[in-house]
């Protein structure tokens, strides 16, 4: 699985696809999703490193996904796009960080591809996964140095 990975929320399927087609040119492994299930399922599947979520949908709302976003205890920065005014999005910001999200940024629809692209190229990368193999092979190299924390009981010694 590559580190980049973008779920793309949007009930709208051509904006969908733009936003999934031009991720995947940008490296990403993608994923769509636009009902509530679908985001569950691709969320937990995906664990994605970006999100990009329009704030307007037909059966919920962008509010509803960050607030399911924050009870995951999301990482990912999220970009919330929306053709609905500056202003209900910079709220939607400000909701995402006080309810402990990465908000990155916003924008209006429709996206234009160079604000996108810029964005997408961006976004700081996932932290590498530790995997069983890279951890031998961190190892094997001395790339680990162990240190310790003295523990002290201070009632009794």
């Amino acid at each position: 699985m590559r580190h980049k990975r973008l779920l793309v929320i949007d009930d709208d399927p051509d904006i969908a696809a733009f936003v999934a087609e031009v991720g995947t040119q940008n490296g990403y492994d993608v994923k769509t999703a636009s009902t509530r299930a679908e985001i569950e399922r691709r969320y937990q599947a995906l664990n994605p490193t970006l999100i990009i979520c329009d704030l307007n949908m037909g059966s919920m709302d962008g509010v509803q996904v960050l607030r399911f976003l924050a009870s995951e205890r999301c990482r990912a920065q999220i970009v919330l796009i929306s053709g609905l005014g500056a202003d209900v999005r910079s709220s939607a910001m400000r909701l995402g960080e006080s309810i402990g999200l990465n908000m990155l940024e916003t924008f209006q629809k429709p996206v234009r591809l160079a604000d996108l692209e810029k964005c997408l190229k961006d976004v700081k990368g996932s932290e590498p996964e530790i995997t069983s193999e890279s951890l031998v092979a961190a190892l094997v190299a001395g790339e680990l140095e162990l240190f310790y924390q003295p523990q002290i009981r201070l009632h009794g010694g």
